[in-house]
């Protein structure tokens, strides 16, 4: 160190060593900052819609039947009050239907910390078409006097030629039928067919009393017979045959149902795989908004987008004693699972204006087995009646009803038929499908079959946009 030299070498190397660590740390410290400030508002802005959908479906809202009054609103939420694990599809609807109140809104910007969001719902769907003529009742009340009754094929003027039958449809008194010689009916017999050959019933020699269609199911009943009434069942090469009459005087009763054309197709589409929302809600500066091309606009201004999705648990029951219904598309009046068999003694009604002639459909849903019901009136003033026409076992099965001027009545039972209630739970529906009445109709349920059911449960898929537009 020389002579007035303030600092050594050593030291003035150590300074600007010192400077330069300063320096560098001050940098690399203000970008530490900048990236700090951003991970903590990304963090926030992904808090917004994980906080906003947790709140959502982990609670049921407070009060928990706030569906019934949603001007009294105090937290929204749409967990199901009796399911924890389950969203409620039914609390999902009415979010849908009641979103324009403003303590609705109101809830919702606050969940969305008064940010601007997109929240799409995903429900599994349901579609069902009904095609094609409902069976027809066939009915023949023959016992008003002993006489000489056939049943024969149609084509033959004659009245004496057998007539073309499904192999296992014939049954005598509900067994199957043995083939080859002639078998005599008695009084009390039923005699059980479904036809191939389209055939004729003849009294008195060869007088036409009506056509059997082909593929009708068809109950022949001896209510009274004398002397030599038989039938005769034949089977060869895979074609069997059925000649019915005999030398005796008899009474019958004749009864069953055309095949129809009635094709019923119902199409459930998970929600995972729909590419459209079932209900879609989005508010924009606390707004409802619902046009795609604006809520598209107000995300794209936006520096920032934060996209989550959920697939969670949905449950979803549909009851209402009474439903009044209009001409709409296809929609579900009933829809749950059946934890106890429908009494015998329960009934449904549809009450439809005196004035009014038409025709409703319904479908119901009877665990696997799709049923349709046609409540129809030509013309105003005459009696409704109703059928209910489903397949089974290669069958088309079929039940007929009759009402009054105003109102039928049918059996729940007839609907959803029987099953083992001890271990088994069954999922029904019921969907409105037509009306062609010109007005509203109204369906009662006369015996609170609501209390035998429970929901069933579906996956739903919710999808959510959070961004800021301000």
């Amino acid at each position: 160190m020389r002579r007035g030299q303030l600092l050594s070498l050593d030291a003035m190397l150590s300074m600007v060593i010192i400077i330069l660590l300063l320096g560098t740390v001050t940098t690399t410290s203000n970008a530490l900052k900048g990236e700090i400030t951003t991970v903590l508002g990304w963090y926030e802005r992904a808090n917004i819609g994980d906080n906003m959908l947790d709140i959502l479906v982990k609670n049921p809202g407070t009060p928990e039947n706030w569906i019934e009054n949603p001007t009294n609103i105090v937290l929204l939420g749409l967990r199901d009050n009796s399911y924890p694990f389950a969203v409620s599809s039914e609390k999902i609807r009415a979010l849908a239907h009641f979103v324009n109140l403003s303590p609705i809104i109101t809830n919702l910007y606050t969940l969305a910390d008064s940010k601007d969001f997109q929240l799409e719902f995903y429900l599994t769907t349901t579609n069902i078409t009904v095609s094609g003529e409902f069976p027809e009742e066939i009915f023949m009340n023959l016992t008003s006097e002993l006489q000489n009754i056939k049943i024969a094929l149609s084509t033959d003027n004659s009245g004496n030629r057998a007539f073309q039958v499904e192999c296992d449809s014939v049954l005598l008194n509900g067994e199957p039928s043995p083939t080859g010689n002639a078998i005599e009916l008695n009084a009390g017999d039923i005699l059980e067919f479904v036809t191939i050959d389209e055939a004729q019933v003849l009294i008195s020699g060869n007088t036409q009393v009506g056509i059997i269609p082909s593929g009708s199911y068809v109950e022949v009943q001896v209510i009274d017979s004398r002397s030599n009434y038989h039938y005769s069942f034949d089977s060869s090469g895979g074609v069997c045959t059925l000649h019915i009459g005999g030398q005796g005087q008899v009474k019958l009763i004749i009864y069953g149902n055309s095949a129809g054309s009635l094709t019923i197709k119902h199409v459930v589409i998970p929600a995972a795989n729909l590419t459209t929302a079932s209900i879609r809600i989005a508010l924009i500066n606390g707004t409802v908004v619902e046009d795609q091309t604006t809520i598209n606009a107000s995300r794209s201004r936006s520096p920032w987008v934060e996209y989550i999705s959920r697939r969670i648990v949905s449950s979803d029951i549909i009851y209402e004693k009474t439903r009044v219904v209009g001409s709409a598309q296809p929609f579900p009046i009933l829809l749950g699972t059946l934890i106890h068999n429908v009494p015998s003694y329960a009934y449904f009604e549809v009450q439809v204006p005196e004035n009014s002639a038409g025709n409703m459909t319904l479908v119901a849903i009877d665990g696997t087995i799709l049923k349709g019901i046609l409540i129809q009136r030509d013309a105003p003033g005459e009696p409704l009646s109703g059928t209910i026409a489903w397949k089974a076992d290669g069958r088309t099965y079929a039940e007929f009803y009759a009402g009054d001027a105003t109102s039928i009545r049918i059996p729940w039972s007839s609907l959803f038929s029987e099953f083992n209630d001890e271990t088994n739970e069954k999922p029904v529906e019921l969907w409105m499908y037509e009306n062609s009445f010109g007005s509203n109709v109204t369906i009662n349920d006369l015996d609170n079959i609501g209390l035998l059911m429970k929901p069933s449960f579906r996956t739903t898929v919710i999808k959510l946009w959070v961004w800021d537009d301000s």
